[in-house]
């Protein structure tokens, strides 16, 4: 309901709160939860992003990822 920008005193009145610090407290919890979600969603995609980074440049640099040369005919001779 909060996400829903539901008033707090809406709130208070139908979890049936006689004190408003009581309803903070419960609103307080959900927005710690949804900090810690949000936060662990951004650290994913960092790792995420990371790692795919980390293969590009191995595949860029690490020698078995590379083509093999082709052999130079005038060095043949």
């Amino acid at each position: 309901m909060l996400q829903g920008e539901a008033s707090i005193r809406h709130i208070q009145e139908l979890l049936g709160h006689k004190q408003l610090s009581t309803t903070q407290l419960y609103t307080r919890v959900i927005i710690d939860d949804l900090i810690d979600d949000l936060i662990d969603d951004l650290i994913d995609d960092l790792i995420d992003d990371l790692i795919d980074d980390l293969k590009a440049v191995h595949k860029r640099t690490h020698p078995r990822e590379q083509k093999p040369a082709k052999p130079d005919p005038e060095l043949d001779s």
